[in-house]
């Protein structure tokens, strides 16, 4: 049988007496997962619920129109309907991204840079 001392056992005693006088605060905050969550960050560019949740009356008849054929919608509407695209779509981009892949050779055997003649800096034929 193990003996405490006194003194340990005044410590203890102490230390519970206080900590129940000591008003516990807890701060939780959950988020519900079940509904779609919507964040506004970089590394999220397709958020699962619309940036706008309440339409006008113009943006109605264009998501009706929307549920038709893409082909007849204008440019505007299109830009209207989902934004701007994404700056990598832009040719200044795309020729960008090219230019790196070929300087660091990505995968120079089956793959892109394989496709590259180093020596006379052309696209193989």
């Amino acid at each position: 049988m193990v003996q405490f001392s006194l003194a340990c056992i005044r410590n203890v005693i102490n230390k519970l007496c206080f900590f129940s006088l000591v008003p516990v605060e807890v701060a939780t905050s959950s988020i519900d997962c079940s509904q779609p969550q919507y964040n506004d960050r970089l590394d999220t560019p397709l958020p699962d619920i619309p940036y706008v949740t309440k339409f006008n009356t113009e943006q109605i008849k264009l998501k009706e129109k929307e549920k038709g054929p893409w082909t007849q919608l204008t440019k505007e509407e299109k830009l209207a309907l989902f934004g701007t695209p994404p700056h990598t779509l832009s040719k200044e981009w795309v020729a960008m991204q090219t230019q790196r892949m070929i300087d660091m050779r990505v995968n120079p055997i089956l793959g892109f840079s394989s496709e590259w003649d180093y020596n006379t800096k052309q696209w193989k034929k």
